[in-house]
């Protein structure tokens, strides 16, 4: 057996880390947001995902997706460049304290750690290598693969089967462990992995998928070792 995770909101909770930096974000450029903080909140956690795949495909540049997040989540688009690099430098000082893993992350890395572990993530290579290295995982993976790096993201089954070639391994040998049914679920089953969705949220399951192992927290994962 062989397993590959994603990185964001299934190893590291991204939901901590926007507890984190959100409010700081709001109240430091509160007279440039145009909307309370609960909906810049709720606006942030959907523009965030999305230019961040859009980033992830080659769709936009790098800061292209930052500028589109901050203006919908802010609900200002009038933002002048000065002011956007201030948020973004002030974003890039919030983000290195905000990184936290889920509780039961280290306990799994630790008890899978006779097999080969891997890591498939969507993003900038400088940003999800701090993630892995501030919060001391980097050591449990055979292999880490970041889209910026190879240069395809997440659903494309390239990405999966560029893990395997890095670990030597057959798709079919795999269990990828995510939270994304678009990316991580569709993806890895395309290209024939045995797909795990971490539905912490307890999400309707989006279509009929018997051949998909669905779990509510990371810890759940150990009884396939088990099976």
């Amino acid at each position: 057996m062989v397993f590959l995770f994603d990185l964001d909101n299934t190893l590291l909770d991204d939901n901590a880390a926007q507890a984190y930096y959100l409010p700081l974000l709001y109240s430091r450029f509160k007279e440039y947001i145009h909307c309370s903080e609960m909906e810049f909140r709720k606006r942030w956690k959907e523009a965030l995902p999305y230019y961040h795949q859009l980033y992830a495909e080659g769709k936009l540049s790098f800061e292209e997706q930052r500028r589109y997040r901050f203006q919908d989540s802010f609900k200002n688009y009038t933002l002048d460049t000065d002011t956007l690099a201030a948020i973004g430098e002030y974003f890039q000082e919030l983000l290195p304290h905000s990184w936290k893993l889920f509780d039961d992350v280290i306990e799994v890395l630790e008890y899978l750690r006779p097999y080969p572990l891997g890591i498939i993530t969507n993003g900038a290579l400088s940003t999800q290598s701090q993630k892995i290295d501030s919060t001391g995982i980097r050591g449990y993976f055979d292999c880490i693969v970041i889209s910026e790096a190879v240069g395809c993201a997440k659903p494309d089954p390239a990405i999966f089967l560029y893990a395997t070639q890095q670990l030597h391994c057959s798709p079919e040998e795999c269990y990828f462990i995510g939270d994304s049914w678009e990316n991580d679920v569709r993806g890895s089953i395309a290209a024939g992995m045995k797909a795990v969705w971490l539905n912490y949220t307890n999400t309707p399951v989006p279509e009929d998928r018997n051949d998909v192992v669905i779990i509510t927290r990371l810890r759940d994962l150990l009884r396939i070792v088990h099976q």
